[in-house]
């Protein structure tokens, strides 16, 4: 069997790397840079000083700033649209995974005939468009090492995924530091989305050395940190150990996968406009005790690197997926489907609707029935409110 590992051209992290910016810039042919980002990175400022960073580089730039929580197809092509008038040479993207994967469809689309409809799926987009430099300004969705676009057709109420090695950023500059202001919410939610992506990856089918190490490393870091950086955001160490692990996270499942997590998260976002990280956190406590049964000895692998050890297989895996659910219930993401406007005649569509999603479903450990699906739907509405 042969393993696949892709990243990122360049990853530079740490505190103060997005101010490498000019330099990253001035790397690349053009001078004309399109920055996607959203409103909240706009009042921020954050757009504001990725601005005045293109500038000091000698750019000319035009900035898209009205991308929304799990964007739409609409907005990806006035974003598009706006970019190929400026005559973009090259995209920036800044903000959470939303800015990030409007900004890397854009490049993609600037260099290719079509629109974002026509490349859903897997490999479809034929070749690298216009150079992309992502600035994560969340620790959770991984998009600034992923070649993945996910995107929501409110026509069909789902959620899509473009996914593409043509779509993997040319450099990525991963500060911790633009994480300090981020609120508790989204900090939990993200970093949930991070820690999802890790066990996800850790235990699917596609797995490999490369993404195992990765995704231990993550799972570390974000369960010793996450609850520290959601109740003090101002704390340096914990802001840059969940960063990492989003990182680490990101490069995991890029290559070994997410799985049944994810799409039955998909169903929550694209008809009742659940934010991603929260629709993770409230799923994955419960998938992972579906999933235990095929998956113990990988839980107990992430028990025993989270500093849990009973002396038994079975015990460490499940006292793992308790860890995992204290964790979520810490930060205030452990919700029953039920307070989010899910109705008990929702499930079964939403059921069929994310065991269909084969491209996920089929890297889960444990093959899932659209009997078992619903069922983890019916426990996620029933159980305790956090």
């Amino acid at each position: 069997m042969i393993s696949v590992f892709q990243t990122a051209d360049t990853v530079r992290f740490g505190p103060g790397a997005v101010e490498m910016l000019p330099e990253v810039v001035g790397a690349f042919e053009g001078t004309k840079v399109a920055v996607v980002s959203d409103p909240g990175i706009e009042s921020a400022g954050l757009a504001d000083r990725v601005r005045d960073l293109l500038t000091t580089a000698g750019a000319h730039v035009w900035t898209f700033s009205e991308v929304e929580h799990d964007p739409s197809f609409e907005t990806l092509r006035r974003a598009r649209d706006g970019a190929r008038a400026f005559g973009a040479e090259l995209v920036v993207g800044v903000g959470g995974g939303s800015a990030l994967d409007v900004g890397k469809m854009v490049a993609a689309l600037l260099g290719v005939e079509g629109e974002a409809r026509d490349f859903v799926g897997t490999g479809l987009i034929p070749h690298k468009g216009r150079p992309y430099v992502a600035i994560p300004t969340t620790a959770g969705t991984g998009s600034e090492v992923t070649g993945i676009v996910i995107l929501s057709d409110h026509q069909d109420h789902l959620k899509k995924g473009v996914v593409s090695e043509h779509l993997l950023p040319d450099v990525a500059l991963v500060d911790p530091t633009l994480t300090h202001t981020l609120p508790p919410v989204p900090t939990a939610a993200s970093g949930m989305d991070a820690l999802t992506h890790a066990i996800e990856a850790f235990t699917s089918v596609k797995a490999n050395a490369l993404t195992d190490a990765l995704a231990l490393g993550a799972v570390e870091r974000i369960v010793q940190h996450l609850e520290t950086a959601y109740r003090d955001g101002t704390n340096a160490e914990a802001r840059a150990a969940v960063m990492e692990g989003a990182l680490l996270a990101g490069m995991s499942f890029a290559s070994a996968g997410v799985a049944a997590v994810h799409a039955m998260a998909y169903p929550l976002g694209g008809r009742f406009d659940v934010p991603h990280g929260m629709a993770n956190a409230m799923l994955l406590p419960v998938v992972m005790a579906f999933n235990r049964p095929a998956a113990e000895a990988r839980y107990a692998r992430l028990a025993r690197q989270v500093g849990i050890d009973t002396g038994a297989v079975a015990s460490d895996a499940e006292a793992f997926v308790d860890r995992v659910d204290a964790l979520a219930h810490a930060v205030g993401m452990a919700k029953p489907l039920r307070t989010l406007g899910v109705q008990p005649d929702d499930l079964p569509s939403m059921a069929e609707e994310a065991h269909a999603i084969r491209r996920l479903m089929d890297n889960n450990p444990r093959d899932a029935t659209p009997e078992d699906v619903l069922d983890i739907y019916q426990t996620c509405y029933a159980r305790d409110a956090a």
